[in-house]
């Protein structure tokens, strides 16, 4: 593992540098800035998301090609919304995939009609989008 001064070595390669505060964090990300998440230890797991992620807008049109040619993927790649637990409903249309909520991003529900439209960073080419979707109590920033 790498030690903290090896990190803020990299870091400072890269022209990383911390944040502080949530509302910089959205500040950044609505201005069309892809912004990568780094925190804590290491994760494993079917979908061990949160602490090491890259976040952007979903109303941008060219941000699944900004993201899919930065993590070298193929342009038909999904990108995944990270979408409250409570609004699945308002995102996606309703059925069983949803009853549970999507913390994995195990599922690929159909889209309301408004999304592809308004968030098409997150549209797949079939109207689907692959949530995980998150409650305050699973990892409070």
């Amino acid at each position: 593992p790498m030690s903290a001064a090896q990190l803020a070595d990299v870091a400072q390669t890269f022209g990383a540098r911390k944040l502080h505060s949530i509302k910089e964090l959205a500040k950044l990300i609505m201005n069309g800035s892809i912004v990568g998440i780094a925190r804590g230890q290491a994760e494993f797991g079917p979908r061990a998301l949160g602490h090491r992620s890259l976040l952007s807008t979903a109303h941008l049109p060219q941000m699944k090609k900004r993201l899919n040619r930065l993590k070298r993927r193929k342009w038909y790649r999904p990108c995944a919304p990270i979408v409250a637990a409570q609004d699945l409903e308002r995102v996606f249309q309703a059925g069983p995939d949803l009853a549970f909520g999507t913390p994995y991003m195990s599922f690929a529900p159909p889209l309301q009609p408004w999304v592809s439209t308004c968030l098409p960073g997150i549209a797949h080419i079939d109207n689907t989008a692959r949530p995980q979707s998150v409650q305050r109590t699973d990892d409070p920033w």
